[in-house]
């Protein structure tokens, strides 16, 4: 009788075990982060889809292949490096690094490295984070760029300007806007006075060099910073200038 209850006691946890792993697996697959675990050998020994599906491998072109062949010569140092004495001092890492594709392409991904005490190998974590990248660098440039034109704006000309002045550099800043562009847009619409922005932005590029910049503030009004000039350089380019922006299209 006691065998028999010792019987199902254990069919129950062996059944409860198994669900439980069932569970794990599932949740695995559904996780979109991908997820590999590598023995003390540093040898992949499992990985889920989303591992797979970010490096465009399949299962058994990875299985038993060193972790190195997610990842870049750069990173590969740091892993190495700074990684694996992070591991050996407190156990895990975590950090950004970029991941290489079967087809060579690379991606910027976080990733989380802990070590698995039991075993001596370690587990990773990592979450492809290209779209927030791309995010984090539009924002950075709308922050610094006029978004019409993509020219640098006020903030960038301040920047530009006190590096000047902490050089003690001979500058001069050149201010233009346009005459009845108010009258411009009105009249034949906002399209054709963004056209008209970009035909002046480009034009103004054009002068574009080692110490000419251009900056446009927004609206109508452009600037021009001129480095290490003289002020009759300034007089007789400010006059090249006009005469570039009044040609006709």
């Amino acid at each position: 009788m006691v065998g028999y209850f010792f019987g199902l006691a254990y069919d129950k946890y062996r059944y409860s075990k198994n669900v439980s792993l069932k569970q794990f697996e599932y949740a695995l697959r559904s996780t979109t982060d991908g997820v590999a675990i590598f023995n003390r050998n540093g040898e992949l020994v499992y990985c889920n889809d989303a591992y797979l599906h970010n490096l465009g491998y399949k299962y058994e072109e990875v299985i038993k292949k060193s972790w190195s062949i997610g990842y870049q010569v750069d990173d590969i140092a740091v892993v190495e490096g700074k990684v694996l004495e992070s591991l050996r001092r407190v156990g895990n890492w975590k950090g950004e690094l970029f991941g290489v594709r079967k087809d060579k392409t690379t991606f910027p991904q976080e990733v989380t490295i802990s070590t698995i005490k039991e075993t001596g190998g370690f587990v990773t974590v990592a979450r492809d984070i290209t779209e927030k990248k791309n995010t984090e660098r539009y924002i950075k440039q709308l922050a610094n760029h006029n978004e019409l034109t993509n020219l640098p704006n006020r903030r960038m000309l301040i920047k530009h300007v006190k590096k000047c002045m902490e050089a003690e550099q001979h500058f001069a800043i050149l201010f233009m806007d346009l005459d009845r562009f108010k009258m411009t847009n009105d009249t034949l619409g906002h399209a054709a006075g963004d056209e008209l922005l970009l035909q002046v932005a480009k034009r103004l590029l054009s002068f574009k060099s080692d110490f000419i910049s251009v900056f446009h503030f927004g609206g109508d009004e452009f600037l021009l910073l001129v480095q290490d000039c003289s002020k009759e350089f300034v007089k007789v380019f400010a006059n090249e200038v006009i005469d570039a922006i009044n040609e006709n299209i």
